[in-house]
């Protein structure tokens, strides 16, 4: 696996592991994949996606990690189209663009309950989102911000 972080060190980006901020979450997180790390497939995102995914963490994942008061994980983010074909994502996804995480609690039971609080701060306005629903199996929460396409309802049955 390629561990070069030229982009990191070119943009003084936190992809390495530093905190940005008052952030809640590392781009690392959004990056760490361990089909990536199994497979061999190097997901350094392009220089096009960091600030995007900057956004995804300030716009959505701080927030609804500050209003939830206790951690939250990131099982999936940003993923390069390797990463993406083999895990089966679609080809549209906003993962490839740093646009998406899917989160978890880790805990099926503290899932639900996080997406209802998901759809409470969406309802008044406190969570600007394009995408999200929860997995059939209630173990992760999709999450999409682009701001290009806000939705009012963007809430999806999955």
């Amino acid at each position: 696996m390629n561990t070069n972080n030229n982009i990191v060190q070119n943009q003084s980006s936190p992809l390495g592991g530093t905190k940005r901020g008052a952030s809640y979450f590392k781009l690392s997180e959004l990056t760490r994949s361990t089909t990536a790390e199994a497979c061999g497939i190097d997901n350094t995102p392009s220089a096009g996606a960091v600030p995007l995914m900057v956004e995804l963490i300030d716009k959505v994942l701080d927030p609804l990690r500050e209003r939830w008061g206790v951690p939250i994980y990131v099982t999936s983010g940003y993923r390069c189209p390797e990463l993406n074909a083999r895990v089966g994502g679609s080809k549209t996804s906003y993962h490839l663009r740093g646009m998406a995480a899917d989160i978890t609690s880790r805990c099926p039971f503290h899932n639900a309950a996080l997406f209802t609080e998901i759809r409470i701060m969406h309802r008044e306005g406190k969570l600007p989102l394009t995408e999200c629903y929860l997995s059939q199996q209630g173990l992760y929460i999709h999450v999409a911000y682009d701001p290009a396409q806000i939705k009012e309802n963007p809430f999806l049955d999955r």
